[in-house]
């Protein structure tokens, strides 16, 4: 990584934004701000920061192709940052989709613009895909499926994005019961990997057992068998009885806080919740304990 002083103004500009802006919300954030909307201003902020850099792309790229071909791209956010949900140092998963047409186009604007979102700070997974390799790898790789489920259009062509996510949720409908049995069998090998018991001395609070990503299995569940990923739309669609539908939103909310606050601890991305720590969350939080259990037991 290059160092801050002799980064591109573009990248500078861009890295002072969102570490300001990371700042200012980790204020809100200890004055109480709730983790949804904690997670809601980051992702604003992704936002913003990208948007600078891919006008900034386009317009570099204008000088080499038609105009008519950057028209026809798509930046779509996905995983993650697709569903508004992060934490102050999470990656952000981003796709560039083309046409089979605006090939050499996208090439020009994703050589340029990866390069400025790193040097801006932001860990970035980055693909170039048309709408037909999107379903053709997402048939193939629980992985990647359950990251597009996710899908945002952030930038670019609403026509090409629309193509592209009418294709896919329909092919997902089409293969739904061999889509959810991928998605289960690749949460089942992850929670193996990352702790089976609730029960756990060193917690990942994303990928550990009742971490966030069995809420994001109720998701992508969902979206291949009812076409849609929100647990809200899940519940008016009576995916999701009322009862499951509040336990969810409040253990999505307080998962969430958690990661917020191992983010911000350590200005890193840190889903790993240690012995030590869980002390000192369970102080800073106010948590009392009862009788025979300590404050970080009843935490």
């Amino acid at each position: 990584m290059a160092s801050s002083g002799s980064l591109p103004s573009l990248a500078r500009q861009c890295r002072d934004r969102l570490n300001d802006g990371r700042g200012r919300i980790e204020s809100r954030f200890r004055a109480g701000l709730p983790s949804v909307q904690t997670a809601t201003a980051l992702t604003d902020l992704y936002d913003d920061v990208i948007e600078k850099i891919w006008q900034a792309s386009l317009e570099r790229a204008a000088t080499t192709v038609k105009e008519s071909q950057l028209a026809q791209l798509s930046l779509v956010a996905h995983g993650g940052y697709g569903r508004r949900d992060l934490s102050p140092f999470s990656d952000a998963d981003l796709m560039l989709l083309t046409t089979r047409r605006s090939a050499a186009a996208a090439a020009q604007v994703a050589s340029t613009f990866v390069r400025d979102v790193t040097d801006a700070g932001i860990d970035c997974g980055f693909s170039v895909r048309t709408p037909r390799e999107c379903c053709t790898l997402a048939w193939a790789d629980a992985k990647i499926y359950t990251s597009l489920t996710e899908s945002r259009l952030c930038l670019g062509s609403e026509q090409t994005f629309d193509r592209y996510f009418d294709r896919f949720r329909a092919g997902a409908r089409r293969r739904r019961n061999y889509l959810n049995h991928q998605s289960l069998m690749a949460r089942r090998e992850e929670r193996h990997k990352w702790g089976e018991t609730n029960y756990l001395l060193r917690p990942n609070v994303k990928r550990s057992r009742g971490g966030l990503r069995d809420i994001q299995l109720v998701r992508w569940l969902g979206f291949a068998t009812h076409g849609a990923t929100s647990l809200e739309q899940l519940n008016k669609l009576n995916a999701l009885s009322d009862e499951d539908y509040g336990t969810l939103r409040r253990a999505h909310a307080f998962m969430l806080r958690l990661r917020h606050e191992l983010h911000f601890r350590t200005k890193r991305a840190q889903d790993v919740l240690d012995r030590p720590t869980q002390l000192d969350i369970a102080e800073d939080w106010g948590y009392q304990g009862r009788s025979g259990v300590l404050p970080v037991e009843d935490f």
